[in-house]
């Protein structure tokens, strides 16, 4: 199925959309100092509908309004495992929202792809709309749950665009930023979904897109370059969105012969205030026109970024705090286990307690910090 792509180009990085910075933020949003020192907690992730069990569940993408309304959305190998709900108490599956449907005689799966919100009244996810004749392709698809119903976010001229979408983000408290298969961008703005004129035919996924606070947006596409099927390195480009709304090539890279060169822009973009962040054997931060290694890192499986001073990431089980002074491994003692997990994705926190998701023997758990 083609969700199977969209599923690898988000383990390529891993992730879910960053919530937004507030501006009075000092950590957490409270005046508060970014917290470091959780308990922590494994949850399990309760299947109590009536239809047959997930035999796996990835969950890759958290977001919550509280820490009694998180949402996660990801991958399963039934519809009733790909959209979870945590109410404060447990997790468990809903399936109230669109899964499948006709446009006259074709028939489409509603896969869910990334989710992100501004409160619990205006709740996101990214999707695609994949038709189960190949032959119509697929499209893009935004639902958003008011707090009672869910419904579909309609496209301006009636047209979705084209490709499944692997991306949400926010900008600021209205704006939303979605990034799909097809290569396509567009934006939420106003009630509605609009699509920015093409300038990539490359697949974008997940941390390939990150919009700042200041109106500008940044696109990583990036693609595996091969020959007679023998890998030759990769292909990554950084487009940058101008508060005007034009787009413009800012950076082209070739990585000869390898994933990460350790050397300034890499693979992904994430971002969080007015920050911009690459991973390339580690994270480097966008200063001016160059890149600035904050972290060293093998690889990177994920991130919960909560301001621009508390910021979370995390690669199998080793995961590093950011507190505005200085980056520090933290150590969480319930995850020796799960031997063969590995964190992954893109967490949510709102500095009192924090959701990131590990995945182990094809089932996902939350760790949980209170």
């Amino acid at each position: 199925m083609k969700y199977i792509y969209l599923l690898s180009l988000s383990l390529l990085f891993i992730g879910c959309p960053t919530p937004p910075n507030n501006d009075d933020d000092n950590g957490g949003g409270n005046g508060e100092a970014p917290k470091r020192d959780y308990v922590w907690s494994i949850d399990t992730m309760v299947y109590n509908v009536p239809e047959a069990p997930p035999d796996q569940v990835y969950m890759y993408c958290i977001w919550g309004s509280s820490p009694r309304d998180v949402w996660a959305v990801g991958q399963s190998d039934v519809g009733a495992g790909r959209l979870w709900h945590y109410n404060g108490v447990q997790w468990t599956p809903r399936i109230d929202r669109p899964r499948n449907g006709f446009d006259g005689d074709k028939g489409y799966i509603v896969y869910p792809f990334a989710v992100t919100g501004f409160d619990s009244a205006n709740v996101f996810i990214a999707c695609d709309r994949f038709y189960i004749d190949d032959e119509y392709g697929d499209s893009a698809m935004v639902l958003k749950w008011n707090g009672f119903v869910w419904s579909e976010v309609p496209w301006i001229n009636g047209r979705r665009a084209n490709g499944g979408l692997g991306e949400i983000l926010p900008q600021g408290k209205t704006k939303l930023w979605v990034a799909g298969a097809a290569g396509s961008v567009a934006r939420y703005e106003n009630g509605i979904m609009i699509e920015e004129l093409p300038f990539t035919n490359f697949r974008l996924g997940q941390y390939f897109i990150a919009p700042l606070e200041n109106g500008e947006v940044y696109v990583n596409a990036l693609k595996d370059s091969s020959n007679n099927n023998v890998p030759q390195g990769t292909i990554t480009k950084l487009y940058y969105r101008s508060l005007n709304g034009v787009w413009s090539l800012i950076e082209d890279k070739f990585i000869s012969g390898a994933d990460y060169d350790d050397n300034g822009f890499g693979r992904g973009v994430l971002s969080i205030g007015n920050k911009l962040f690459t991973t390339n054997s580690g994270i480097w931060e966008r200063m001016g026109n160059s890149w600035i290694k904050r972290l060293t890192m093998q690889r990177f499986g994920g991130n919960c970024f909560i301001a621009e001073n508390n910021m979370w990431i995390y690669y199998n089980q080793q995961i590093w705090h950011y507190n505005g002074k200085d980056w520090k491994e933290v150590i969480i003692p319930q995850l020796q286990n799960y031997p063969s997990g590995f964190l992954y994705g893109r967490g949510w926190s709102d500095n009192k307690e924090i959701f990131l998701s590990l995945h182990y023997n094809g089932k996902t758990y939350i760790v949980h910090g209170r």
